[in-house]
């Protein structure tokens, strides 16, 4: 009985540590302020996505894409006590150009 509760135990620890690694998504501009004839890069970060297949490409109704959408995938393993945690980043960056003055 101690053994099949300890295997119970194991198999639950294993599962929660699956489990624990969230999903992030965040977006990063090259700059605050821009004119209208500069250009900026626009980059759209997903982290640790394991049923991420494709992403719809934004719809920028304010700015012109000049270049991208441009992607790049890294990853990297962690040693965490006895067990090795994975995490994969896939990053998609965009050059755009304001259409217009103002807040866009």
């Amino acid at each position: 009985m101690w053994r099949i509760l300890c295997l119970c135990f194991v198999a639950l620890m294993i599962g929660t540590a699956s489990w624990s690694q969230n999903t992030v998504f965040s977006v990063n501009a090259s700059a605050s302020k821009i004119g209208v004839k500069d250009q900026i890069q626009v980059d759209y970060t997903i982290q640790d996505a394991p049923n991420l297949r494709s992403m719809s490409n934004p719809k920028f109704e304010d700015f012109m894409v000049v270049s991208g959408p441009f992607s790049r995938q890294s990853t990297s393993i962690t040693s965490d006590g006895n067990r090795m945690v994975q995490s994969v980043t896939i990053t998609y960056s965009y050059i755009l150009q304001p259409k217009r003055t103002g807040n866009l």
